[in-house]
């Protein structure tokens, strides 16, 4: 907690940037209307950022005002324009806790950035690291802060490269890796100390302090803490986390190096309730609710330590209050002022209840009291925990999603999610190719079970690639033969001469493995027809879309009736391949269960 809170501070010190924000005279509608009304250029596309930020937290026409920013920006061929675009929708979304299009939009961004923006790729790079924390995938935040130092690294830029050491230690602080967080802690501490930046020296020493309390090494901690407080001073905003570790630190330390810090036992627990009195003042000032929540419990504890059992009592109220609430900033504003306002509230109630003495009517208000607190504690938490299965379900369905579409075509699938279930078609244009690997007994004798597996794989992967990128649909494999056709589910034309295209780039493919690898590979057999076949699902449980008919009979005694290394054709085939290839004819060739059938070899 403490780190993640260090992290926020140091990067407002740090890497200040300023937004243009509109008047606040103006309403939402009313500004946008008035950048509707000027000229499009990137003036207006950058107008349009001010708004989106000026709503951010008051409206949830930002996403439309970005999109709006990013298609004006696309419009002018104004690439950082269109980065900026994503990346505010990123952050929006993040903001919200809606990590995955929060993730979309800002992998996109950096996508773009690194090919059209590259002064935007930190900016990417560090948002996708606020992401992957809030996912708390600490791993993939850490490659993002290794990734944004290698790009400060490069530009000598002394403040961010201390900035990004300093990111580095919490993130790893936080995934509980504290040899890595003290290292590059320390290296922050050389460039902070040799810059002489007082800020983010300030926010060193915490940040060593912190490490060295969690490693239990009480000196060093109390001496970082100590230092840290000297450079910024208590009022500082980010002190009162450093107050909060100082009041841990008198805590927990053993007595026999409390004892010489100049502290008696007696005095300890007065000591440690002085600092997270202070540090609770810090962290009700920062408006940070997890902060706040921790804070009241310490206080509460410590009241208790001291014997004032009314105000720890209070204390422990306010940390109830608190806690299981959400950590989103707004969420966060908002309940610090309605927590304000039932202050209020209640002091004014008491106030008059004092002068009229009505126990009665005391009584009655606080029971009002602590039951809309418990229903307001029950609403939170059911809110948050509906939120939170949601987001599950919404994965959990887009994998099912891409499972399904992974195995059927996209118009099969759509209408199986729809219906429950799919129709049979049949299609009277379509070509079949049949591939058989030739000799695959004699190859497989060579390989282990795992060598002849993955030469599999690495084959008909690379097949899916080509087929895919022909438009073509892939059927099924079978031992180690393969089947796909084209001109389904959508009809198309250029069936025929896409599907010996196809063909060509498998053949390529295979010529040149077998030249590397000789006798580890396999030599290949094509065959293809062009006819009607009748499409559909097969089965209940596990899905299966495959196709029937003689065509495919027919594109199966055409690679029967090939040669190792050749593409074999139908006479139906060749009619519809006009003159677009070079073709051998073979005469008539005695096929199985279909007599005598005119052929052609495809020559390269």
């Amino acid at each position: 907690m403490h780190a993640a809170i260090r992290l926020n501070l140091i990067f407002a010190l740090l890497l200040v940037s300023v937004t243009i924000r509109a008047q606040k005279t103006d309403t939402a509608g009313a500004l946008l209307h008035k950048i509707g009304r000027m000229p499009d250029d990137t003036t207006k596309v950058n107008a349009y950022f001010s708004a989106g930020a000026d709503s951010v937290y008051k409206s949830e026409k930002a996403p439309l005002i970005y999109n709006t920013a990013g298609d004006l920006a696309k419009k002018l061929n104004f690439s950082k324009g269109v980065v900026k675009a994503e990346l505010s929708l990123g952050s929006w979304y993040n903001d919200r806790a809606d990590y995955i299009k929060a993730l979309a939009h800002t992998q996109l961004a950096l996508k773009l950035a690194n090919s059209s923006a590259p002064a935007l790729v930190p900016e990417g790079l560090y948002l996708s690291r606020m992401i992957y924390r809030g996912l708390q995938n600490f791993e993939k935040a850490v490659a993002c802060d290794h990734q944004v130092l290698k790009i400060y690294q490069r530009t000598a830029n002394d403040t961010l490269v201390c900035a990004t050491y300093i990111t580095l230690a919490n993130d790893y602080g936080d995934w509980k890796k504290y040899k890595e967080s003290l290292a590059y802690a320390e290296k922050a501490q050389e460039i902070a100390e040799r810059i002489n930046h007082q800020p983010a020296k300030g926010v060193v020493y915490s940040l060593l302090g912190w490490v060295y309390y969690v490693l239990k090494d009480y000196g060093p901690a109390l001496q970082y803490n100590q230092k840290s407080l000297v450079v910024l001073g208590e009022d500082n905003p980010i002190s009162f986390n450093t107050l909060g570790t100082l009041g841990e630190i008198y805590r927990d330390m053993p007595e026999s190096l409390l004892l010489k810090t100049g502290v008696g036992p007696a005095q300890r627990d007065g000591i440690v309730l002085k600092y997270f009195q202070k540090s609770l003042v810090g962290a009700l000032k920062s408006g940070m609710l997890s902060s706040i929540t921790d804070h009241y419990l310490k206080v509460s504890q410590s009241y208790a330590r001291v014997g004032n059992y009314p105000l720890a009592y209070q204390s422990y109220r306010n940390y109830i209050l608190y806690r299981d609430s959400s950590v989103n900033e707004k969420q966060q504003k908002l309940m610090i002022r309605s927590e304000a306002r039932m202050r209020e509230e209640t002091l004014r109630h008491q106030q008059q209840l004092a002068a009229i003495k009505a126990r009665q009517q005391r009584n009655y208000y606080l029971g009002g009291i602590a039951v809309l607190l418990l229903i307001s504690f029950f609403v939170a938490r059911n809110y948050f925990i509906q939120r939170k299965l949601n987001r599950l379900i919404a994965i959990e369905k887009k994998r099912s999603d891409d499972l399904l579409m992974n195995i059927l075509p996209a118009d099969v699938a759509e209408e199986l999610k729809q219906k429950g279930e799919a129709k049979a078609r049949h299609f009277d244009n379509v070509t079949v190719i049949f591939t058989d690997f030739v000799q695959f007994t004699t190859v497989s004798q060579q390989l282990t079970p795992q060598e002849l597996v993955d030469e599999l794989n690495v084959c008909f992967k690379e097949f899916d690639n080509i087929i895919t990128e022909n438009g073509i649909e892939k059927i099924k494999t079978v031992g180690d033969a393969y089947l796909s056709v084209s001109g389904l589910p959508i009809a198309d034309p250029n069936h025929a001469v896409k599907m010996v295209t196809a063909a060509f780039e498998i053949q390529k493919f295979m010529l040149n493995r077998k030249a590397a690898l000789g006798n580890l590979t396999f030599n290949i057999r094509i065959g293809i027809h062009s006819g009607s076949v009748v499409a559909g699902i097969v089965g209940v449980k596990k899905f299966a879309y495959d196709i029937w008919g003689d065509t495919v009979n027919t594109a199966a005694r055409m690679e029967q009736n090939s040669a190792p290394g050749m593409i074999n054709i139908s006479e139906t085939t060749r009619q519809l391949l006009g003159e677009k290839f070079n073709l051998t004819y073979r005469g008539e060739i005695e096929a199985k269960n279909k007599g005598l059938m005119k052929m052609y070899f495809v020559e390269i």
